[in-house]
Formats: structure tokens, sequence, C-alpha cells
């Protein structure tokens, strides 16, 4: 297994980002990403994200993952299925659909191969 992870530092409403790691899967396999998400520094509200895998050689990406929740002393983890071959790299987004918070938090996969 290989470990590949990313930090959330300031997520503002209606913004995504891409994490800088990649994961590589040689097989085709169910993903689990376990995470935390709270607020950002003096912030008030829910942290409302969405998480999807983005795959680098032809840019298609997995179904979205939204997670509605403060997790700052446990961690949840999500999972993405049959996630087929290939490098990819996580896409968090703050949909803020709910007038939600900026956000900060991390997160990480140790789902792929090191390659």
């Amino acid at each position: 297994m290989y470990y590949t992870g990313y930090t959330i530092t300031k997520l503002e409403p209606a913004h995504y980002i891409i994490s800088d790691a990649q994961v590589y899967l040689s097989a085709k396999k169910t993903v689990n990403l376990t995470l935390v998400q709270y607020p950002y520094s003096g912030q008030s509200g829910t942290a409302h994200l969405f998480y999807k895998l983005i795959k680098q050689e032809s840019g298609t990406d997995t179904s979205e993952l939204g997670v509605k929740d403060n997790l700052v002393d446990h961690n949840v983890t999500i999972s993405f299925s049959n996630v087929a071959a290939g490098w990819y790299k996580i896409q968090i987004s703050n949909y803020s659909r709910d007038n939600g918070p900026t956000a900060a938090g991390n997160g990480y996969t140790n789902d792929g191969n090191q390659q």
C-alpha cells in the first residue's frame, strides 16, 4: 500500500482544490478516503464538502461524495467503488449549498500502489 494525503488550509465557499499528491491504482478497486473537515478558524456553521477522484490520464472522474459534518476530534471514511486502474488526484469542493463556512481539514488514502 502507498499513502497519499492532502491538506485543506482555507477552502472558500464556491471554490475547489485538487491535491498535489497522486495515488496509483494498478487494478480496479474500491478506494477509501479518510478525512477530517471543519470550519476555518473563527467561522461558525457546518462544513459541507464534496470529494471525487480525477483520473490524470483522461480527466474522467468518479462520482462525487458529500460530507456534511464538523469532524475535529474524529474522522470519517468515504468509499469510491469500482475505480479503474490509473493515476488519480483528489478534488475537494466547497459548494456552500447551505451557506456553509470557509472550510479546513485534511485526509488520506492508503489504497494505492507505489509506482
